[in-house]
């Protein structure tokens, strides 16, 4: 359970649509419901400590729910983050971020 939430969070749905010339194109949106959680920056030696090995990742994700997979992308003060590690404990799910350049709508 996480008792201390700092921040919202939204997911990004992936989209995929026929252009005009019949190619499949990927494009991502904006989920409208809101994720309160909380985000930690990461150590070296948080990163060791809490993972067990050297990931690739700028934050920390706690939440009460089991909302995200590894790879997905998120939105967080109007900036992409890719999932890069994740974790589903009993009481809470923790994941490991890193800022993406994935455009949304």
């Amino acid at each position: 359970m996480v008792f201390f939430n700092n921040a919202t969070i939204n997911k990004l749905d992936k989209v995929v649509i026929k252009n005009t010339k019949g190619q499949l194109v990927t494009k991502y949106s904006k989920n409208n419901c809101d994720i309160v959680c909380n985000i930690q920056p990461i150590t070296e030696k948080s990163k060791f400590q809490d993972w067990g090995e050297r990931v690739d990742a700028t934050f920390n994700i706690y939440l009460n729910l089991d909302l995200f997979k590894i790879g997905d992308f998120l939105v967080w003060n109007n900036k992409t983050y890719t999932v890069k590690e994740k974790i589903v404990w009993n009481a809470y799910t923790l994941l490991a971020i890193k800022e993406s350049d994935v455009a949304y709508e």
